[in-house]
């Protein structure tokens, strides 16, 4: 479940395991750019994912205060007593 009370301030000892950007375009999510410094651009907008039907899922269930687990399958995450810390 999605922890609005865990912060940088709470946990400055661990990494932020991947980003999730929104932008006007659609939206990315991407390993930590301090885990992986050689992200692609979002400038062309090639690498968003567009606001449409199959994203409907994501958002949903990050309304209700969790991750979809697929979306951890492909990207490697650090565990923190059974939570992964997630940048927006």
């Amino acid at each position: 479940k999605i922890s609005p009370a865990c912060s940088r301030a709470i946990l400055p000892d661990h990494e932020v395991s991947f980003t999730f950007s929104l932008y006007d375009r659609g939206y990315l999510i991407a390993k930590s750019a301090v885990l992986d410094p050689c992200q692609p651009s979002v400038q062309d907008g090639k690498t968003l994912h567009p606001y449409d039907r199959a994203s409907e899922k994501l958002f949903s269930a990050i309304e209700a205060g969790r991750l979809p687990g697929d979306i951890l399958d492909e990207i490697p995450s650090k565990y923190y007593n059974g939570s992964v810390i997630c940048e927006v």
